[in-house]
């Protein structure tokens, strides 16, 4: 500056840019979910009680279990419970998965479903892809109750339904955590809407699981049976050199939204060999087609 000036220069601290900076910047905005954007997201998982039944089932199948057995009542305003002997989940874990909307399994755990009672054979590939099989229980009720072991540690948390608009569709308390000696998830809650009729329950899960006989489900301490199913056809095939198959047709009634654990599933000794399928059978000229909706809808099983 030139001598005799009348100006003067200070300058700006760090702290006073800071204050500048936070005066202009614009105040981040929490996002907000309404009453029915749970609706909107699970869809038919919390509105059908086929699906929200065979989407919990899933989950146990994904996480590798062998046995589930499931507790349903007589009646709507008594208590469910659907168990496993699946992986479970670690506090992380259970974080991570529930906590997330539009969780991605893939991504995270792959694409088959975890294995942890040594399932030989074939891997399973998993039903999960977005999470969304974990809100089936809000088809039942407002609010049901997690609890999940895995590497020594039980943890439990109760999952409720928001009750207003928020920043958050569902919320969550942690009930106990604690020591545990196996693994595994329970799901339980008080059934108060769309209660069904344990035969007709019996029917929606044999329809759909039966084709794999190292996933056993016991309904009300009765187990699931391929052959107990209303709406299967057996029948049997002379095939010239080899000798007699017998293959059973079970049909839904319904069609699902994909066509997991759909199609032609060969059993050996009780044992199934490879995963059901639809493959191989969409070329041209094929009497089967596994694109089709009936697809979705039928299952067979040829025990050869």
């Amino acid at each position: 500056m030139k001598a005799g000036s009348n100006c003067s220069f200070s300058p700006t601290t760090n702290h006073e840019r800071a204050a500048n900076e936070k005066s202009t910047k614009p105040e981040e905005q929490q996002c907000l979910f309404g009453d029915g954007f749970l609706d909107d997201h699970a869809g038919t998982i919390i509105r059908d009680p086929r699906v929200a039944i065979v989407e919990l089932i899933a989950n146990s199948f994904d996480a590798g279990a062998t046995v589930v057995k499931i507790e349903w009542p007589v009646e709507s305003g008594q208590p469910f419970l659907i168990s496993d002997n699946g992986a479970g989940m670690t506090k992380p874990e259970f974080d991570l998965r529930w906590k997330m909307l539009s969780y991605d399994r893939q991504v995270t755990q792959g694409r088959f479903a975890e294995n942890p009672n040594g399932i030989s054979g074939e891997k399973r590939v998993a039903f999960g892809l977005s999470g969304k099989g974990r809100h089936g229980a809000f088809c039942f009720a407002d609010a049901y109750d997690v609890r999940t072991r895995k590497q020594g540690k039980s943890f439990a948390c109760r999952v409720e339904r928001a009750s207003s608009h928020g920043s958050s569709p569902f919320k969550f308390a942690a009930a106990d955590e604690g020591e545990a000696d196996d693994h595994g998830t329970e799901i339980g809650a008080i059934v108060t809407r769309n209660f069904v009729a344990e035969d007709e329950l019996r029917e929606m899960i044999g329809t759909k699981f039966s084709v794999i006989p190292s996933f056993q489900i016991l309904l009300n301490r009765q187990p699931m049976q391929l052959l107990d199913i209303k709406n299967l056809q057996t029948s049997t095939v002379q095939i010239e050199g080899h000798g007699v198959v017998t293959v059973h047709q079970i049909d839904s009634e319904t069609r699902d939204r994909t066509t997991h654990l759909r199609g032609i599933c060969w059993w050996v000794k009780q044992r199934a060999v490879g995963n059901p399928s639809w493959g191989g059978l969409d070329g041209e000229g094929a009497y089967l087609d596994g694109r089709g909706s009936l697809a979705r809808r039928y299952s067979f099983v040829v025990e050869a």
